[in-house]
């Protein structure tokens, strides 16, 4: 998550996806995951490649996340520009 903030461009969407839901032996727990998600404050969703499980809603989700940052983009630079025409 460090090294996501240091080189990511800011306000970039996150979205953790806890993969191989399907085998029992995890390397990461839910529970972890969960703490990591709760203690950055971005989404998580649980997914199976394998299975085909959440793995279009992980996908649809994301986009969203972009589409709604674009659309802020978007708002704040149509406003600069109004306010720049105006002076």
């Amino acid at each position: 998550m460090r090294q996501i903030k240091q080189y990511a461009v800011e306000n970039i969407p996150i979205l953790i996806l806890a993969n191989k839901i399907d085998i029992d032996e995890k390397q990461v727990s839910e529970s972890h995951s969960r703490s990591l998600s709760e203690r950055h404050s971005v989404d998580l969703l649980t997914t199976s490649a394998k299975e085909k499980k959440n793995i279009e809603a992980a996908m649809i989700r994301l986009y969203h996340m972009i589409d709604k940052e674009k659309k802020g983009v978007a708002v704040l630079t149509n406003i600069t520009m109004t306010i720049k025409k105006m002076a």
